[in-house]
C-alpha cells in the first residue's frame, strides 16, 4: 500500500509540474487572461497539497485525489479552448509543447491516478467479502 500512495503521489506532483510550467509558458505567450493562470495555479496548490497527504496514506485524501483527478479530466474535455487546442498540435514547437504539457497534467497522470485507486477500490473490497 505505501508504494501505491507513493506512486500516486507522485503522479499528482507530475500533474502539477505540468499544469504549473503550461500557465507559466501560457501566460508567458500572452494566450490566456490572468485569471485563469490564478485558477491554475490555486488548483495547483490544491493537488500539491493533497498530494502530501495522500503520500502519508490518508483515505479522504486518497479519495480526493481521484475526484480531483476526474475532474480534471471533465473539465479538460469540456473546454472548447483545450479542444481546439488538441487540433492544433503539430502546428509549431509551441502549440506542441503547450499541447504536451496539457496532455500530461489533465488527462494521463489523472488517469493512471484514477486506474490506481480503482484497484484499491477493488482489492479492498475483497478483503472486506
Amino acid at each position: 500500500m505505501e508504494r501505491e500512495y507513493l506512486v500516486m503521489s507522485s503522479l499528482m506532483w507530475a500533474s502539477c509540474f505540468f499544469l504549473a510550467v503550461g500557465s507559466v509558458l501560457l501566460t508567458f505567450y500572452k494566450l490566456v487572461p490572468q485569471s485563469l493562470t490564478v485558477a491554475t495555479g490555486v488548483a495547483v496548490i490544491l493537488v500539491a497539497l493533497t498530494s502530501i497527504f495522500v503520500m502519508r496514506g490518508r483515505k479522504w485524501a486518497v479519495h480526493l485525489g481521484a475526484l480531483l483527478g476526474l475532474l480534471a479530466i471533465l473539465i479538460s474535455s469540456s473546454s472548447n479552448a483545450h479542444r481546439t487546442a488538441l487540433t492544433q498540435i503539430g502546428t509549431n514547437p509551441t502549440i506542441t509543447s503547450l499541447d504536451v504539457l496539457m496532455i500530461g497534467g489533465f488527462y494521463v497522470f489523472p488517469a493512471i491516478y484514477i486506474i490506481i485507486w480503482l484497484g484499491m477500490m477493488v482489492r479492498s473490497r475483497g478483503k472486506l467479502s
